[in-house]
């Protein structure tokens, strides 16, 4: 018996020395030999799903994405788009044919449209503005997106301190949030765009100076547009110091008439609203506790016909997404 196990044991350290000979920790280096997978989208007929695989690139310190294509069925795995500027954030047409998305091969980040056949992209938005985040509606009447643009009343301001100190290239910053993690910012402010489809007009539904969505404590969605396209609901937060509040209110917009209204009165953080296939609801989570970043979130869904709320996680001590 004691020789069966001293057996054991010898093979155990054979193993681990040949296994130690193959392997090595890894390096900074192997990182970016990783491809990264995101935005996976599922076409409406459920037959297929659309993502971006980004391949980093460690000489140029860059990456690259391209839109792939995945059976749900199992089996056929393909790549659509083949560009050497990013195409990400893609956007399913309410038949499952096309698919928008963004595309970094123009001088600005625009939405392109591409069959899902294969073929050659074509630009679909003309604009001198960089757009992001497409959503088609189910009505397939309209494209949202997003993009970081100067308010109405901001055109021909610089922040900047030329008259006082023409020489000098400091940056002069009244106001918070300047900063967001990394990010620098400026005068620019997010706006939600509303694109009709097919003739690619672009027009800036959230001209106000404020971001929407919020730079801060956004995750997911942020914004979402109704099937029937008659509404868009977004994320904004109205308080004096947004940099000092959680308080971020979900808001509802009529295409038609721009007539906004705003359909929570939490105090607190409210966020990712998504509208039922109906078009009947919108779902989105809430913490209960202003100026706390880490509530608990709890899942609300509103009704757009009896202008009622409720919670369908009251009961469940844990937080929701």
């Amino acid at each position: 018996m004691k020789k069966f196990f001293l057996f054991i044991i010898i093979l155990s350290l054979v193993g681990i020395s040949i296994h130690s000979q193959t392997l090595r920790p890894i390096a900074p280096e192997d990182i970016f030999k990783i491809k990264r997978v995101s935005s996976p989208t599922v076409s409406p007929d459920g037959n297929w799903i659309a993502f971006t695989v980004s391949v980093p690139d460690l000489a140029t310190n860059s990456s690259n994405s391209d839109i792939w294509l995945l059976s749900v069925k199992g089996g056929s795995l393909f790549q659509l788009t083949n560009s050497p500027k990013n195409d990400d954030s893609p956007s399913w047409s309410p038949d499952s044919k096309h698919i928008a998305f963004i595309s970094g091969r123009g001088e600005n980040a625009s939405i392109y449209i591409i069959g899902i056949d294969g073929g050659e992209a074509k630009k679909f938005t003309s604009s001198t503005i960089d757009l992001s985040s497409p959503i088609w509606s189910a009505n397939g009447k309209h494209i949202l997106c997003t993009s970081n643009v100067l308010p109405e009343n901001k055109q021909n301001i610089e922040n900047w301190t030329k008259k006082e100190l023409p020489a000098s290239k400091a940056r002069a910053i009244d106001r918070l949030l300047f900063r967001e993690g990394k990010q620098w910012l400026g005068d620019t402010r997010n706006h939600l765009f509303l694109i009709s489809y097919p003739d690619g007009i672009l027009k800036d539904i959230t001209p106000f100076d404020a971001d929407v969505p919020p730079v801060s404590l956004t995750s997911g969605s942020s914004f979402d547009i109704s099937p029937q396209g008659d509404e868009v609901c977004f994320v904004r937060n109205d308080s004096p110091v947004p940099a000092l509040s959680t308080n971020h209110d979900i808001f509802v917009l009529q295409t038609e008439t721009m007539k906004e209204t705003r359909i929570t009165d939490n105090p607190a953080l409210d966020r990712q609203p998504v509208y039922s296939p109906d078009g009947r609801y919108i779902a989105y989570l809430v913490m209960k506790t202003p100026g706390y970043e880490s509530d608990m979130e709890r899942l609300m869904v509103y009704d757009r016909q009896k202008k009622t709320t409720q919670n369908l996680t009251q009961n469940i001590d844990l937080s929701v997404n």
